[in-house]
């Protein structure tokens, strides 16, 4: 009597493909179709992208950079809290050095309705992947250095601009007089 060996199948292991979602339907005006686009767009990396144009060679105008950050404005309230995670240290650090390296040109141009705009964008992106307190210090400093930034100009209409952004930033830490301090003492060694 031959003894029977254990034929046992073996399946060939089955790749796991993870899809993601970047788009989750929301609100009481949900588009399908809109949100189909925006699939389709973001799976092709057209936000990653968009984001790419802030840190090219060839410097986009201040009026490229508010089309941008119109698109990714109107846009995030469809997107999956992960995607938002994803493009938001991203978002920080190309906005940051696209500011920080504005001519005195391109200064002058960029709107006050822009910087709002991008101010208000990344606090919306920030908040999704940083806690309340880490969110409001990284935009706070956003908006210092970029006020100080402006300071430097000879444009005075930027200058009186850069001047209420610290103000509002004292007066938003008004409670905290560390916070306060820390303010004054950032403008005044940068």
């Amino acid at each position: 009597m031959k003894l029977e060996e254990d034929k046992t199948e073996t399946k060939p292991e089955v790749k796991k493909v993870e899809k993601k979602n970047y788009i989750i339907a929301r609100g009481s005006h949900f588009s399908y179709y809109y949100a189909n686009l925006l699939y389709e767009f973001s799976n092709m990396k057209g936000f990653e992208n968009m984001l790419n144009v802030l840190s090219s060679k060839e410097r986009p105008s201040p009026e490229v950079v508010h089309t941008i950050f119109v698109l990714l404005n109107s846009s995030s309230n469809l997107f999956h809290k992960e995607y938002i995670k994803e493009l938001a240290s991203e978002m920080l650090n190309k906005t940051s050095k696209y500011l920080s390296e504005m001519t005195q040109n391109e200064l002058r141009n960029i709107k006050k309705e822009s910087i709002d705009l991008i101010t208000r964008t990344l606090k919306m992106f920030i908040s999704h992947s940083e806690s309340f307190e880490e969110s409001s210090n990284i935009i706070e400093n956003f908006g210092i250095s970029l006020a100080i930034k402006m300071l430097k100009t000879t444009f005075l209409e930027k200058r009186i601009q850069a001047i209420r952004t610290i103000v509002e930033v004292i007066n938003s830490s008004k409670l905290n007089p560390e916070k306060s301090a820390m303010v004054v003492n950032y403008n005044f060694h940068n």
